[in-house]
């Protein structure tokens, strides 16, 4: 007598849309070339060493209104 065996592969997103609007405002998914994406705990960049050495950068308020409609 013989026996079988079968093996099922169910593919699934690796994260869906609605689990990313839940996740800890901590966190970030982290995407870099060629690696699996890792979950981590975002990094405040004031609170580096050498953040005083920063420039003042662009004020994301002229980018907001600087933008047109659609």
């Amino acid at each position: 007598m013989g026996s079988s065996s079968s093996c099922q592969t169910a593919e699934r997103d690796l994260i869906q849309a609605s689990e990313v609007g839940k996740l800890d405002r901590r966190r970030a998914i982290v995407f870099i070339a060629g690696a699996d994406p890792v979950c981590d705990l975002k990094y405040a960049p004031e609170r580096h060493p050498r953040h005083g050495e920063l420039g003042s950068g662009l004020d994301v308020r002229t980018l907001v209104k600087g933008r047109r409609s659609p």
